[in-house]
C-alpha cells in the first residue's frame, strides 16, 4: 500500500513539474524605431532627440547602446518599466532590451 502512495505521489509531482506550452509572443516590432540595452539609455535618446542632438543620438548608436529594430519581429512583452517604455525579449533569449510603447504593435 505505502508503494502505491508512493508512486502515486511522484505521478503527480511528474504532472505538476511538466514544462508549460510554449506561450507565443503577443507582441511585434514596427519598423522605423529603435531599442536601448537599457531604460536609462532610452531616455537618454528621447532627451537627445527632443533637444535635436543628432550628434548625440548618433553617439549612442556608435556605441551599441541603442540600436535600430527591424519591423514585424515577434517578442515578447517583460514587466516593469516606466510609463511609455516597454522592456522587450526576443524568442530564446533571457536578456530584454527597451523601446517605446508606441514601437510595438501588441494583440489584446
Amino acid at each position: 500500500m505505502a508503494t502505491r502512495a508512493v508512486a502515486a505521489v511522484l505521478a503527480i509531482m511528474a504532472l505538476s513539474w511538466s514544462a508549460p506550452a510554449q506561450a507565443q509572443p503577443k507582441c511585434t516590432t514596427k519598423d522605423g524605431w529603435h531599442v536601448a540595452l537599457t531604460e536609462d539609455v532610452l531616455d537618454q535618446a528621447g532627451r537627445y532627440v527632443a533637444q535635436g542632438d543628432k550628434a548625440a543620438f548618433a553617439a549612442l548608436i556608435k556605441s551599441g547602446r541603442l540600436r535600430a529594430m527591424k519591423g514585424g519581429v515577434p517578442v515578447y512583452l517583460e514587466p516593469g518599466g516606466r510609463f511609455g517604455h516597454a522592456a522587450i525579449r526576443l524568442p530564446g533569449l533571457t536578456t530584454p532590451v527597451w523601446t517605446l510603447t508606441e514601437a510595438l504593435s501588441c494583440a489584446r
